[in-house]
């Protein structure tokens, strides 16, 4: 687990490469599919709960306007005594991840003593099918109220279709700081996530653009790639290439949105009736060795045989991993 400070976060977000790639997130400007649970019986003030909110109406419940995800009485924040309560997210499909993803978030809690003392609030990772448990990590920590802390955990692309869980337990009858829990800004996020660098150009009989998508490994030393297109046009071929830097050079009837200099021309592949040509990218083989670098972005695109003239497919940016 990493737990970085407001500036410290500044400072990384400022020295990083690539952009990370969602493959969800959330500032809980509404509920959003999340569903909850609460345990343990009401008082006086009632049972608290977790919700999607901006009470009580406190400006050190909210990181990011309108409203964040949070686990309090609404009008008293936390009041004393022995509650527990869960979050739990939409599925999430962590296979469409190119290398292992990050659960990053940001929280401010105030607790009497940290994990396994008074409170615990522990980020959980749980099979959406079986409910299995596959990640927990307890997040609890001492600190005052308002001050806002970014989390980032480790996740597996192999687990799959999962979910994710926000759980508070307290068993503490005295001195909750009367201010509870409360979650902002939430991303699962792919280091190597492969994003669209430009859309393709319609084609010369009217029809959309081809377009490209990845899956697979990211991975260098491990990894490969399937590069597969969809919208082409049938019974033609398709080229592909890659380069280290992005361009937009109008050529014939489209655009070629990687720039020449250090390019590498990879395959030719037929398009066949269904207009969805495929290759195969081994990132630690030649030619992909010449330009594939761990961290630094990675461009793809196609050209391919548009009636009397040729075009270009989208692009795709992504980011080789070790």
């Amino acid at each position: 687990m990493r737990r970085l400070a407001p500036l410290a976060l500044a400072g990384l977000l400022a020295s990083s490469a690539p952009a990370l790639v969602d493959l969800y997130a959330t500032d809980f400007d509404a509920q959003g599919g999340w569903t909850f649970w609460t345990g343990h019986s009401s008082t006086a003030w009632g049972a608290p709960a977790w919700d999607v909110d901006a009470l009580p109406a406190d400006p050190a419940i909210i990181r990011s306007a309108p409203s964040s995800l949070n686990f309090n009485h609404d009008v008293h924040g936390l009041v004393d005594g022995t509650w527990d309560g869960t979050a739990r997210s939409p599925v999430v499909d962590l296979g469409r991840a190119l290398a292992d993803p990050e659960l990053s978030f940001w929280y401010t809690l105030y607790g009497e003593g940290g994990c396994n003392v008074w409170v615990d609030v522990s980020a959980r990772i749980v099979h959406a099918n079986s409910g299995a448990v596959l990640f927990e990590e307890c997040i609890s920590d001492e600190g005052v109220w308002g001050t806002w802390v970014e989390i980032g955990l480790p996740l597996d692309r192999t687990w799959g279709r999962v979910q994710v869980e926000l759980h508070y337990d307290s068993w503490e009858a005295w001195n909750s700081g009367f201010a509870g829990l409360s979650i902002e800004d939430l991303r699962i996020t792919d280091p190597s996530g492969a994003a669209v660098e430009c859309e393709g150009e319609p084609q010369t009989g009217g029809a959309p653009g081809a377009a490209l998508e990845l899956s697979g490994s990211a991975s260098i030393s491990t990894g490969a790639l399937t590069l597969a297109g969809s919208g082409f046009p049938s019974h033609t071929f398709a080229s592909a290439f890659v380069g280290t830097a992005p361009a937009r050079i109008p050529i014939a009837a489209g655009v070629r949105c990687i720039s020449p200099a250090g390019s590498q021309r990879l395959w030719i592949a037929p398009t066949r009736a269904a207009g969805a040509p495929s290759w195969t990218l081994e990132l630690g083989a030649a030619p992909l060795t010449h330009v594939a670098t761990v961290g630094l972005p990675l461009y793809v695109q196609t050209i391919y045989r548009d009636g009397p003239s040729a075009n270009f497919s989208s692009a795709l940016v992504f980011t080789p991993a070790p």
